[in-house]
């Protein structure tokens, strides 16, 4: 329901050749300790972040996180369960609220029958959701 918009993970190094890395290959402290982060253009000027955590694989995620409340009016009776992901993940969207608050905010939304009236859109800007739109 929200979450940084994933591309592409991979075991491959992405930063030895956007940032630079010292390294001439991927050892096994990489995974464990290396924590980076950067952002990149392609040539149609679209953005794009490149983003590693300890313990993770490098990642490649869209600029906008998505939000997608129009699920629940569409299919409510279906969902009995929601993920929202609130990793720290520096994309162009902002969270204006803790994560308790925000948690909060879906936790009533998920009570209330109109989604229209939800705050979460005023809390986590800008999002996208076009995928959803158009179907996957």
């Amino acid at each position: 329901m929200y979450h940084p918009n994933t591309l592409l993970t991979s075991r491959q190094c992405l930063f030895q050749q956007t940032e630079g890395c010292k390294k001439i290959k991927v050892n096994k402290g990489c995974l464990r300790k290396c924590s980076k982060h950067t952002s990149i253009i392609n040539l149609k000027d679209n953005p794009y972040i490149v983003d590693k955590q300890a313990g993770s694989h490098n990642s490649l995620y869209s600029e906008l996180n998505v939000l997608n409340l129009e699920i629940l009016g569409d299919h409510r009776d279906l969902i009995t369960d929601v993920l929202i992901d609130l990793r720290d993940i520096q994309t162009e969207t902002k969270v204006s609220a803790s994560k308790s608050e925000v948690i909060g905010a879906f936790k009533a939304l998920l009570d209330e029958e109109n989604i229209e009236d939800s705050k979460i859109a005023t809390l986590i800007a800008p999002t996208n959701n076009a995928q959803y739109r158009k179907g996957v």
